[in-house]
């Protein structure tokens, strides 16, 4: 498992017209996590979103920096898709190449969820995975 939304560790750099984020964790999922939960508090007001449904998400990808795109990607595009809004993240299982995690969130409703901005997507532009004194950071931008 990983971080809940009280544990996410994330901060935000500048980065031209776009938004840097550096996510961390103990692990590598919570440092996903957290990058995912950094996106998210992009999107929305997390405070007026509600953990109500539950989508599992299987991403592969052959380094972790691609995998970190392809989650936050598939993450972005699985919202549109559904009309949902997400404000909790969980990685259960995670080897070599590939993660099964799950965003718990609920049926976007503009009158209900505070938005904040679109994010088109997660780039690889200074996309970095990395430990370093026994925690986990992740370095990417965000297209928004």
């Amino acid at each position: 498992m990983c971080s809940s939304p009280r544990t996410a560790e994330f901060s935000y750099f500048d980065h031209e017209a776009d938004i840097g984020v550096l996510s961390q964790g103990a692990s590598p999922q919570e440092a996903f996590c957290s990058a995912a939960q950094a996106t998210w508090n992009v999107i929305a007001d997390l405070s007026t979103v509600e953990p109500l449904e539950e989508l599992v998400l299987e991403c592969e990808a052959p380094t972790a920096e691609e995998l970190l795109v392809e989650w936050l990607n598939r993450l972005l595009a699985e919202a549109d898709i559904r009309g949902w809004v997400f404000c909790e993240f969980r990685i259960e299982s995670w080897s070599s190449g590939r993660l099964v995690g799950r965003a718990l969130g609920e049926v976007l409703d503009m009158d209900k969820h505070r938005m904040k901005s679109e994010v088109k997507a997660a780039t690889y532009c200074e996309n970095r995975v990395w430990e370093e004194g026994g925690r986990w950071f992740c370095r990417f931008v965000i297209d928004v």
